[in-house]
């Protein structure tokens, strides 16, 4: 594997007249070497590292990786070689993956041990975490998971509300910035029902802008509801048995014979009239 740092671990193998050293390469294999089945053969095992390996075999340690000394490749765990005698032979078995621990959460075998999962020595797995919403809150806990770290945290949003408290756990939030009553209409501290003001949020409470006094009912009989509490002109006393007044109300003057001009008088208690028409 090109550019890659080797860790040699030489394991020795005296076999009678035919002595062999086995290495384990930089991918986890743990490689040993025994004599047999037959006289001048070797045999060679190993555990760990991820198939297919690479089998090699040199008179010199530092160059065994080569395309010549290169024996063959299998998916098991075992060789055996029947070497050229005379000299020291080294053997290498290398699998196809780069050892590189701890096993973080990568997707990547970091150990070269297919036993372990993705991810057993990332000191991020099990660490609380927050999800995928709005607010700061560490509500779950990191998982490894196809090959990156995953928080278990599914809960909704958590809104800043006023009420004194961090609600979002979001230090650079103002108490209730997502409070949705805050720039609501609202009555103030008066006796009518309209809203002339706006909500606020102040030392952990809504308040209401509306400093206007009491907008009081009128008796006009325009079908508007001055006090906004849903009632037009309530609150009148309406007199059902009127005296008659000597007063007199002058209602105008009109111009003409033709009847078509009008004079009018608007009251809305019960009230006697009494009309005197002069002709000029």
């Amino acid at each position: 594997m090109q550019g890659m740092r080797r860790r040699w671990l030489p394991l020795a193998c005296w076999l009678g007249v035919l002595p062999a050293w086995g290495m384990g390469g930089p991918d986890g294999v743990d490689l040993h070497c025994s004599r047999g089945p037959g006289a001048d053969d070797v045999t060679l095992q190993w555990t760990g590292g991820t198939a297919p390996f690479g089998v090699f075999r040199s008179p010199f340690p530092v160059s065994v990786v080569g395309p010549g000394n290169h024996l063959g490749e299998t998916s098991g765990g075992g060789w055996v070689d029947t070497p050229p005698p005379g000299g020291i032979l080294f053997y290498l078995v290398q699998g196809q993956c780069a050892f590189g621990p701890p096993e973080v959460c990568d997707g990547i075998d970091n150990d070269c041990d297919p036993t372990t999962p993705d991810g057993d020595d990332d000191p991020q797995v099990g660490q609380v975490c927050d999800g995928n919403d709005s607010d700061l809150c560490v509500e779950g806990m990191l998982s490894c998971a196809g090959g990156s770290l995953q928080c278990s945290d599914l809960s909704g949003s958590t809104l800043d509300l006023c009420n004194g408290t961090n609600d979002d756990c979001d230090p650079g939030s103002s108490d209730g910035s997502e409070d949705p009553q805050v720039g609501a209409s609202c009555d103030g501290g008066d006796g009518d029902l309209c809203l002339e003001g706006t909500l606020s949020c102040s030392g952990g409470s809504l308040l209401c802008s509306d400093g206007s006094g009491t907008t009081v009912e009128a008796c006009a009989g325009d079908g508007v509801d001055e006090d906004c509490d849903g009632s037009v002109d309530e609150g009148f006393n309406r007199n059902d048995n009127p005296s008659c007044s000597a007063a007199v109300v002058n209602l105008g003057s009109i111009s003409g014979d033709t009847g078509a001009g009008q004079v009018f008088r608007s009251r809305f208690d019960e009230e006697w009239y009494r009309i005197r028409i002069v002709e000029d």
